[in-house]
């Protein structure tokens, strides 16, 4: 049986760093340059365990939008957590969706809140 790949990543320093147990060993954020300091003072966004339309991995915090065959792309959604919910969302203003794998199939991450925080205003 394998181990579920339990990852997280941080925008540290103007680039993102990854860790977290990835291929059945614990990588720190220290390992991938980031300070104790720093790491404990930015969020951390975890992997979602799921991929976008290209196979891209869903975390925390990315930007997806909804391209379906033969359409105009739609509106640009957040995923983020819901802690009372336990659960993944996607949210665009005030509405939401529970983030689930076959709803991914015809998105994909166009950003994140950190590196593109200007795509959900553009809409």
């Amino acid at each position: 049986m394998s181990m579920r790949e339990i990852k997280f990543r941080q925008f540290i320093g103007g680039k993102m760093v990854y860790w977290g147990f990835i291929d059945g060993a614990f990588f720190s954020p220290s390992a991938n340059g980031a300070t104790s300091e720093n790491a404990q003072n930015t969020p951390h966004m975890q992997y979602t365990g799921l991929h976008d339309s290209k196979g891209k991995e869903i975390y925390e915090g990315d930007l997806l939008q909804l391209v379906p065959n033969g359409t105009e792309p739609g509106a640009i959604l957040e995923v983020y957590w819901e802690q009372e919910m336990a659960a993944s969302y996607l949210r665009v203003g005030d509405r939401w969706n529970n983030l689930l794998e076959g709803y991914t199939k015809e998105h994909h991450i166009v950003g994140n809140i950190y590196e593109n925080p200007e795509l959900p205003e553009k809409q």
